[in-house]
């Protein structure tokens, strides 16, 4: 039997088995790892440990051992947004619009503080005029106290891609709303929204292919359960993105 790994990212552990590549353990396990090149060249994977800070490539580490990483070095909440807005989703999710000097693409990482709490979300901003990102609604109220992370990051969406939003039970008001956004930046040729439901194929998809899945989840659902699937409802998809889980 196979050893299996404690891998702690940003606080929260996932089981590894020992061997396994560090970049597809997480991703198997649902966890959102900005990744590009997969031979060490971008960085765009870079990760660290979270008692020395030592960097390490996602995609070059194999795991042999229980793991502490963090996704930066250091959390600098030092971007303040002016001019601030909500609007509620549901019950869980709210869109924050704010202006500011940092320019995001559309599908980007953003680490956010509010009210004591840390988090992570997805940018929706469709032109860049605003940045406009999904926000928990627990904590909306204490929205002047809102700092984000300095973080730029290149387009991750292809323009010329097929796209397939997979939402949780939860989520379909959100996964419409990113449809529009992609729609609104002229991204993707083709636009497709799916609901989760693992427990049975959905014929909807059957003989359907997508450059890339989005996937949208409260839920923690991995890629493995994500491909079988898709696989069972006769569904190809080319690569996966995970914009939004547990916060």
């Amino acid at each position: 039997m196979s050893k299996i790994c404690a891998v702690t990212l940003d606080g929260t552990t996932y089981e590894i088995e020992s061997g396994e590549n560090l970049l597809a353990g997480l991703t198997s396990n649902g966890v959102i790892v900005p990744h590009s090149c997969l031979a060490g060249a971008c960085r765009s994977c870079c990760l660290y440990e979270a008692t020395t800070t030592t960097p390490l490539l996602a995609c070059q580490q194999r795991v042999t051992e229980d793991l502490s990483l963090t996704t930066q070095a250091h959390h600098v909440y030092d971007v303040v947004l002016e001019h601030v807005t909500v609007s509620e989703l549901t019950q869980r999710w709210a869109v924050v619009t704010g202006h500011t000097k940092m320019a995001l693409p559309l599908g980007a990482d953003i680490r956010w503080q509010c009210g004591g709490q840390e988090g992570r979300s997805t940018c929706c901003s469709p032109d860049g005029t605003t940045l406009d990102f999904y926000f928990p609604t627990h904590l909306c109220n204490q929205i002047d106290t809102l700092k984000l992370v300095n973080k730029p990051q290149r387009a991750l969406l292809d323009p010329n891609a097929t796209f397939l939003l997979l939402y949780g039970a939860k989520n379909e008001p959100m996964a419409r709303h990113f449809a529009e956004a992609l729609t609104a930046s002229n991204l993707g040729t083709k636009i497709e929204l799916a609901l989760i439901d693992l427990s049975k194929s959905d014929a909807s998809l059957s003989f359907k292919r997508f450059d890339m899945a989005v996937v949208m989840a409260d839920e923690s659902i991995s890629l493995h359960a994500l491909e079988t699937w898709l696989t069972n409802s006769r569904c190809r998809v080319n690569e996966f993105t995970y914009l939004i889980n547990h916060s």
